[in-house]
């Protein structure tokens, strides 16, 4: 290898290094944003489906815990059987977080209201107690 071809593979080595400070920190606030971004587009999705879906009533096939917690509120994948006023039931699943209060409540077997987006049946959100 000659002398040039050596300065070069310096040069290289030492851009490889100098850009990991910068590469790092930017990947951290990527990943922030889009986790927030993410979070807040669901919570909106969320309101929309309560806000303007059509209600329904939803018997609770199973409740699974995610391991996931907000605000020491644990985060849960309910299956549901939803029953579409005049139409026939079909399965969707919901996940979101409940106040331990409210878990007794959300047990296999117990009906509850939900509200689903007709356009979109799958998005189905829980309609709070």
């Amino acid at each position: 290898m000659d002398e040039e071809q050596r300065e070069a593979a310096e040069v290289a080595k030492s851009m490889k290094v100098s850009l990991i400070p910068i590469l790092v920190p930017l990947g951290v606030v990527v990943l922030v944003f889009v986790l927030f971004v993410h979070d807040s587009w669901q919570e909106q999705h969320v309101a929309n489906v309560l806000r303007s879906g059509t209600a329904a009533k939803a018997r609770i096939d199973d409740i699974r815990p995610t391991g996931n917690e907000h605000n020491d509120q644990p985060e849960v994948k309910l299956s549901l059987e939803v029953q579409p006023p005049g139409a026939a039931a079909y399965r969707a699943s919901v996940v979101t977080h409940l106040s331990p209060v409210y878990l007794p409540r959300f047990q296999p077997g117990a009906v509850i209201d939900v509200r689903f987006d007709p356009k979109q049946p799958a998005d189905v959100a829980l309609v709070p107690p």
